[in-house]
């Protein structure tokens, strides 16, 4: 029997711990290692010996699609396969163009999560059936791009998250609160995110995320 070697990152140890134990239910996978951020990822020294990269987007402090270039770079034999809680059509089409092998929702089951990780073993593509449909319509819908959707790409992982949780209603202390960091690097990013977007207003924020279709 050919094993599968596995590296998981993400940035709750209670999650982690979960995968680890339905992955060790099949003889099949070995864990190569874990880790909860992506400078503890690369400087594990494991990743050379790891065929999957089961990755988080969302880790504290940062996101890891914007560290996809250097992963891919240093390890271009390393197949990634994205498990998140987020749907979000927009944010998976940049990990799909980034190079994932396969995205997975964090509330699906066991088996699905051991299913998709042998289907990107085997060199085939993996996208979680519940998104099957959102994803299809935003790729339907994208055509050329407006200049809304330039922009909204043009943002990093967490910012696009934060402008999300913004359209949403939360507050600076609650996005802070439950990204694990601090208001002032959410300020920060707010304020980025405004100049990018070209918008002086928290109504207008409101706005573009209903039109871009991401809340």
């Amino acid at each position: 029997m050919n094993k599968i070697s596995v590296f998981i990152t993400d940035d709750h140890s209670l999650f982690r711990n979960g995968v680890i134990t339905a992955l060790k239910e099949d003889p099949t996978f070995i864990i190569t290692g874990e880790a909860e951020s992506v400078l503890e990822l690369l400087q594990s020294g494991m990743l050379e010996n790891t065929d999957i990269l089961l990755l988080d987007i969302s880790l504290k402090e940062q996101s890891s699609l914007d560290s996809m270039p250097e992963i891919t770079s240093r390890f271009p034999e390393l197949k990634i396969l994205i498990l998140s809680m987020h749907n979000k059509p927009m944010l998976i089409k940049k990990a799909i163009n980034l190079g994932i092998s396969g995205y997975i929702l964090k509330h699906s089951p066991p088996e699905t999560l051991l299913h998709a990780v042998k289907e990107v073993q085997a060199g085939r593509k993996y996208l979680d059936p519940d998104l099957s449909d959102s994803i299809f319509t935003c790729l339907r819908n994208s055509g050329s791009g407006t200049e809304a959707d330039a922009l909204y790409n043009n943002l990093s992982a967490r910012e696009q998250e934060i402008f999300r949780m913004l359209a949403e209603g939360l507050t600076p202390p609650q996005i802070a609160k439950q990204l694990f960091i601090s208001r002032k690097t959410v300020d920060n990013h707010r304020s980025k995110i405004m100049s990018k977007l070209r918008i002086d207003s928290s109504a207008r924020l409101i706005q573009l995320a209903e039109k871009l279709g991401v809340t």
